[in-house]
């Protein structure tokens, strides 16, 4: 059921909206994963060198993002440490520079809502767009 009400009503209610787009992607039954990354590699073709184990790296990079763009809905105080951590290990993979994790976020967004289809709400668009600046926003902090 799509919320389409004001957003900035709490944390809980952001977090309870991103997880009701999430089940409304589930339901359309289709894998998130090689969608993302077909999005991901037609645009930074250089980067599938650095996905050594694709089968199990890509699907954990997927839901790590989505971990965090939940937790920090309902204000986890663990998420801009494990950011700066996860910059930090991402290095040793070359210059991966602020805009590459910005348009990762958008991407996977954008295939979020592809996949949800009609079922994506402008209040699941706006809640995850608020959500991709806010960790936009950490990650310039951290990097």
């Amino acid at each position: 059921m799509p919320v389409e009400n004001d957003l900035l009503v709490g944390d809980t209610a952001r977090a309870d909206i991103l997880e009701q787009s999430l089940w409304v992607v589930a339901e359309a039954g289709r894998d998130i994963t090689p969608i993302f990354f077909d999005r991901l590699f037609a645009r930074y073709p250089e980067q599938r060198r650095s996905f050594h184990h694709a089968d199990s790296t890509c699907g954990a990079m997927v839901n790590e993002i989505i971990e965090t763009l939940m937790e920090l809905a309902t204000g986890e105080d663990w998420v801009e440490r494990s950011t700066q951590s996860l910059v930090m290990a991402h290095r040793c993979y070359g210059d991966i520079g602020l805009p590459l994790y910005a348009a990762s976020i958008d991407m996977l967004i954008d295939t979020l809502a592809e996949v949800a289809g009609h079922g994506w709400s402008k209040a699941f668009d706006a809640a995850w767009r608020e959500q991709g600046a806010a960790l936009k926003g950490i990650l310039a902090r951290v990097y």
